[in-house]
């Protein structure tokens, strides 16, 4: 061999192992429904949030998620800017003085506010305003847009006042509450499902404060004549001057349902907040309602509450729950303190309500959309409590899970993540098999799919005690299913997208559905089962040599005479010489060099057996490589020959 020819080896050596390199590392990186991906990415959110949302969108395709680029409507309202305008006022973020939610506290402000709550510490106000915090199943909602959908009836809006004073009650005539606010919602265009939240947030569930019950005038003016300062461990802090009996008994029979106004250093101060607001009323209601602004039904209270929540805040983009609690964004005209409450985790627990009230009418795949601040400079801001509060958590928190792919192949266990397989080649019939189990005291209780974004069905499961690992809760006493089938036969021909997640039996303030795999197959029909027709050879006996003994390496039999020059020095294995026929070798086909291919409808892979082991996102590496070789080999070949 020529020195040229040398050099040209080695090179084409050194090419083939860089491509194997790379192949390896490129593999690394999973197929994660890329195009709609980019097309967040292309929207203007960060890859960090597109990948996230992408998720969603695989679990809930009809949400449609849209960027509010904060810093690009106004570039001094970067992450830091934002982070530093809302802890200027320490009253502005303030967290219940509630000993669950001490993380939360400002490390040296020990001022008490408003009757019970502290300081939230800067941390605490950046983990609230983070969405990346959020972007789960259910804290989302707190970015749902809030203006009126007609998708939002009167069941559903009943469903969201369960358990509450407002449950199937009448308000006035044979008009139900959640009757009411589908009403005022369509007049106003916001959300009835927010109104029914907010009330909820507002007045919890008994109902039991007088700016609902129309005796607010009483309390104030037994809390002035008797000089309270405290009650039941709040503070009340009445004053010794500066009202009178009349004025203050003049506030019986208004009410204020959305607590408007309440606002103050102690009870004595919220409630006559709130009663000024009543009084003052809704003024362009005046002439309808016959000349009284006032709110002095309970219907007028819900009516000029939303109305004021509408024209001052929805209509200001406050929009969302988010912004209405953080009032960021640079067009509104009150920014930074014109915002609705000052709970630092009302936004989030309003959001959560909002999200059960849709879960339990079976209603969460309507058409929402979802405004998302984006922020330039936005650091990680964890949570203080790192997670052992539950009612701050973030609720995709507080689940630990694993899923592996079992059948046409195995994977590695994903744990409290998204599997994402590519390429995967199946026949049309056979079976994808996985394995999930969810940790401690949570349990799956089904298993969905969707295919191609279509509506999800429930998977065929089972218990399968060898998939549960001695450590996982519920399932290792086999209490959940946690072994589950898809049957290809009903995909047609051609590229699919299977996205399978897992739904817990009582989630609580979790999130009650976890997408565990997105599978990219391509479906091909069964190869026919009829034998290709092989030639017989000819019986005359060779002359000097041997039959090779050798498996041929190409997929025909070999049906030509055997040459008669002397063989090659290689020394046949046997001592005798043989006359048989030849074995005829079928082709040997893709279903062949999978586990042998078994019958139709059984679970098989579309790879080697050496190949089993290898995820399906390295295996088109390992044809590049190879391929690369056998060039390198033929080269080779032809250099000898040339010498």
């Amino acid at each position: 061999m020529t020195r040229q020819s040398n050099r040209i080896l080695t090179l084409l050596l050194i090419c083939a192992l860089l491509c194997s390199a790379l192949c390896f590392f490129a593999s690394a990186a999973p197929d994660q429904d890329d195009a709609y991906t980019q097309s967040l990415i292309d929207k203007g959110f960060p890859t960090s949030y597109a990948e996230r949302l992408t998720e969603l969108h695989m679990l809930h395709p009809t949400w449609e998620f849209e960027p509010l680029p904060v810093t690009k409507l106004n570039a001094a309202y970067t992450w830091e800017y934002v982070i530093g305008k809302e802890t200027e006022n320490p009253k502005t973020n303030l967290i219940h003085k509630s000993e669950s939610y001490a993380p939360y506290r400002h490390a040296t402000n020990t001022e008490l506010y408003d009757s019970g709550w502290y300081a939230a510490s800067e941390q605490a106000v950046a983990y609230f305003m983070d969405p990346e915090n959020f972007l789960n199943e259910k804290d989302i909602f707190m970015f749902q847009d809030l203006k009126y959908s007609e998708h939002v009836s009167v069941a559903t809006v009943e469903s969201a006042l369960r358990g509450t004073f407002m449950a199937e009650t009448v308000l006035y005539d044979d008009v139900t509450y959640a009757a009411y606010l589908v009403e005022v919602g369509k007049a106003l265009n916001v959300d009835p499902l927010h109104l029914a939240a907010r009330l909820r947030q507002e007045q919890g569930a008994a109902g039991n404060s007088p700016l609902v019950k129309g005796n607010c005038g009483d309390k104030l003016w037994y809390y002035y004549e008797n000089q309270i300062q405290t009650e039941n461990g709040k503070q009340v802090l009445a004053p010794d001057s500066g009202h009178t009996q009349e004025e203050l008994l003049a506030y019986n029979g208004l009410y204020n349902y959305f607590n408007v106004g309440a606002a103050g250093t102690g009870t004595f101060a919220i409630y006559l907040g709130a009663m000024k607001a009543a009084q003052k009323g809704t003024e362009e209601m005046a002439e309808q309602w016959g000349g009284s602004a006032a709110w002095d039904t309970p219907a007028k209270a819900i009516y000029g509450g939303a109305f004021k929540l509408t024209s001052k805040y929805v209509g200001d983009y406050q929009n969302t729950l988010y912004l209405q609690k953080f009032n960021v964004d640079p067009r509104s005209s009150r920014n930074f303190w014109g915002q609705y409450m000052q709970n630092v985790g009302a936004a989030l627990s309003e959001a959560r309500t909002m999200f059960n009230s849709l879960y339990a009418m079976e209603c969460i795949d309507l058409p929402y959309h979802f405004l998302i601040p984006v922020y330039e400079g936005k650091t990680e801001s964890p949570d203080p409590a790192q997670g052992a509060c539950s009612t701050y958590a973030a609720a995709d928190s507080m689940v630990d899970y694993e899923f592996s792919l079992t059948a046409p192949q195995t994977s590695e266990a994903v744990v409290n993540s998204t599997l994402y397989l590519a390429d995967l080649q199946m026949y049309k019939g056979e079976r994808v098999q996985i394995a999930a189990n969810a940790f401690a005291s949570l349990a799956f209780e089904s298993f969905w799919i969707s295919v191609d974004g279509q509506s999800a069905q429930q998977l065929a499961c089972e218990y399968d005690s060898t998939a549960a690992p001695a450590q996982i809760g519920n399932n290792a006493t086999g209490e959940s299913p946690n072994a589950l089938t898809y049957d290809c036969t009903t995909l047609p021909e051609g590229d699919h997208t299977l996205a399978i997640y897992g739904r817990l039996a009582n989630p609580g303030k979790a999130c009650p559905h976890y997408l565990l795999a997105v599978i990219e197959i391509s479906v091909k029909l069964e190869p026919e089962t009829t034998e290709p027709e092989t030639t017989e050879p000819e019986t005359t006996e060779p002359e000097t040599t041997e039959p090779e003994t050798t498996e041929p390496e190409t997929t025909e039999s070999e049906t030509t005479e055997p040459e008669t020059t002397e063989p090659e020095t290689t020394e046949p294995e046997t001592t005798e010489s043989k006359t048989t026929e030849p074995e005829t070798t079928e082709p040997e086909t893709q279903a062949q060099t999978n586990n042998q291919a078994s019958t139709k409808g059984e679970t098989k892979s579309l790879e080697s057996e050496a190949d089993a082991e290898i995820p399906p996102q390295e295996r088109g590496c390992k044809s590049i490589v190879g391929a690369a070789f056998v060039a390198v080999l033929m080269l080779g070949a032809l250099a000898l020959k040339k010498k």
